[in-house]
């Protein structure tokens, strides 16, 4: 027995009572007798040896019908994968009716997808031309949504990133970077892109602001580089009922055109 502690008091009174093995129960006794060493030894019961042998035996049988589970019964067949069958716009013609289109100095595929209420004239010039330029215009009203310019070329040993950074000093040096794209995929291949904005005037002289979005991505020595530019529309969010940090039409448009596309070697 242990000692009691500093300021206990020890049990006072009879010990805990036990009863003899083989003793009557008394009638108000709720506990069980003991059993003696005989009613022990008697006990049948299995060693660790026969305890092992079950284990194993349950598991070679459960290994066994396995087995001839996976031969017997046939894989149910994969699912057909459709390239982009879900990517098509609200109001856009189905996959299988837009045309693929391939620039011949590059080999870089596309779908030059369209929203419902937009056209779109697609050139990809000719052997000489890496270049393809999407327009949009507006089937309404006539008027121009923008451009989307598709371009494959040598990544010449730059990153995406450097890629986006030369093409906005080529071709818009002096516009103003709002934000990096979020999850800027080209053909499924991760890549880089920045939003701009630019001030500019219009035809008639009126001052303006110019939307553009810049993306590239590089696979090997190959990139794909997208240029999407049109006229800045603050009132984008009421047309298309949500948020968005795109301020021109052909951000809403391109998503698809992007996904679609197909590099040279896949």
């Amino acid at each position: 027995m242990t000692e009691p502690e500093s300021g206990e008091q020890p049990l006072a009174g009879e010990a805990w009572p036990t009863l003899a093995p083989d003793s009557p129960r008394p009638g108000h006794w709720s506990g069980f007798a003991s059993a003696t060493r005989e009613q022990v030894a008697a006990t049948r019961r299995l060693g660790h040896r026969h305890l092992l042998a079950v284990v194993v035996s349950g598991l070679a049988a459960l290994s066994a019908l396995l087995i001839v589970l996976a031969v017997v019964l046939k894989p149910t067949p994969p699912r057909p994968c459709i390239q982009i069958t879900c990517d098509a716009p609200e109001g856009a013609a189905p996959v299988e009716n837009v045309p693929l289109m391939t620039i011949p100095a590059s080999g870089v595929s596309f779908r030059p997808f369209a929203s419902g209420d937009s056209d779109v004239t697609t050139a990809v010039g000719d052997e000489t031309t890496s270049v393809a330029e999407i327009v949009y215009t507006d089937n309404k009203g006539g008027d121009k949504f923008g451009t989307l310019e598709i371009a494959g070329v040598s990544s010449q040993g730059l990153d995406a990133q450097q890629i986006v950074a030369q093409i906005q000093a080529n071709n818009a040096p002096n516009a103003i970077a709002d934000y990096v794209i979020p999850g800027a995929w080209v053909g499924y291949h991760l890549g880089y892109g920045i939003a701009y904005h630019e001030s500019v005037n219009s035809a008639d002289g009126s001052p303006g602001t110019k939307e553009l979005a810049i993306m590239a991505a590089v696979q090997g020595n190959e990139a794909v580089v997208i240029l999407a530019q049109g006229p800045q529309d603050m009132n984008l969010v009421n047309y298309l009922g949500h948020p968005t940090l795109a301020k021109f039409y052909v951000a809403t448009f391109a998503d698809p055109v992007i996904n679609s596309i197909q590099w040279p070697r896949g």
